[in-house]
């Protein structure tokens, strides 16, 4: 049975994440978003594992990658919310280790997905190596064994945006695609 780990970004208190305009804390959407897709993997048959099943205080992001580690996992998916200064910022951004690694084809599965599933997202994308995904150092994919991938679902600090994310049927959608394009890469 293939192992996926969820990791909804940020918790708790102390790393609450992004706060949107009328406060919403990013680190609520992540794990909304995180327990509709493990819901969404479990139900097609997938071994799924949450970093977090609700607020922790743990800001050491090590740890996140080595549940997956741990777990022997066949992919790593974090799943955030984007902020930035500019409040008309908006759409999706899908994050990998740099270079060409075995997570630049789940980041593919992942955006082609997306894209089917949600056309009214803007695709915020990197095509400067050949493929959609930005890539970064961030510990989460640096630190994961397995192919790993940061998902920005839309920009929480943009009022629509925000206004987006609040939505339960919004964020299922993106479950669903999310689980699309895992399962793709899966199998």
């Amino acid at each position: 049975m293939r192992t996926v780990v969820i990791d909804p970004g940020h918790s708790g208190p102390v790393e609450p994440g992004a706060v949107g305009p009328s406060g919403t804390r990013e680190a609520d959407i992540n794990l909304s978003v995180a327990m509709m897709l493990a819901s969404e993997l479990d139900a097609k048959g997938f071994s799924v594992m949450l970093t977090r099943d609700g607020d922790i205080n743990n800001t050491d992001l090590t740890w996140r990658a080595q549940v997956a580690n741990n777990a022997n996992a066949d992919c790593f998916i974090s799943i955030h919310c984007n902020s930035a200064e500019n409040r008309d910022a908006e759409g999706f951004e899908i994050f990998t280790s740099p270079g060409q690694t075995s997570a630049d084809e789940l980041a593919n599965e992942l955006f082609i997905a997306i894209s089917d599933a949600m056309p009214e997202l803007e695709a915020r994308c990197d095509w400067g190596d050949g493929d959609a995904d930005k890539e970064s150092r961030f510990t989460v994919l640096m630190k994961t064994d397995c192919p790993a991938v940061l998902v920005e679902l839309e920009f929480i600090s943009n009022p629509d945006g925000e206004a987006r994310l609040n939505d339960h049927s919004f964020r299922h959608r993106y479950a669903k695609a999310l689980a699309i394009g895992t399962e793709r890469f899966l199998r």
